[in-house]
């Protein structure tokens, strides 16, 4: 919470304790989330999921894994509610898209791989780092 404070006060330079205090709440309801308390409704919960889907298309596809191991007990071994229907489509579509974000950054990692020196100075330019000696 320290750090917290001195972003606030510091880096902000925020005299208005409103912020701070809007802030503050933020942060801790973000840390503190528990899906199995009473205090999340269902509504948040499909809203939540929506937003994790949705996050996933900024290529960020471990944001479909979270999203897909997160909600699957609420999707599917939970009772019904309104809701689940979307929560389901979210999990099995998170799921789908993340396994096929894993085979392709797989198979991009073996095909580069046994393909680099062949490819000559065009693989050099996309490496970061460039290994020295014989394959």
């Amino acid at each position: 919470m320290y750090y917290l404070n001195y972003y606030v006060n510091c880096k902000m330079n925020c005299r208005d304790n409103l912020w701070k205090k809007i802030i503050q709440h933020n942060f801790l309801q973000i840390i503190k989330m528990d899906l199995q308390s009473k205090k999340v409704s269902d509504e948040m919960k499909v809203d939540l999921c929506t937003k994790y889907f949705v996050i996933g298309f900024a290529f960020l596809p471990f944001a479909w894994l979270v999203n897909a191991v997160w909600f699957f007990r609420e999707g599917f071994l939970r009772e019904e509610f309104e809701g689940q229907k979307k929560i389901k489509k979210y999990v099995i579509l998170s799921g789908i898209g993340s396994a096929i974000w894993t085979i392709g950054f797989i198979s991009w990692i073996c095909v580069f791989s046994y393909n680099r020196v062949a490819w000559g100075a065009f693989a050099d330019n996309m490496s970061f780092n460039i290994a020295i000696g014989k394959p």
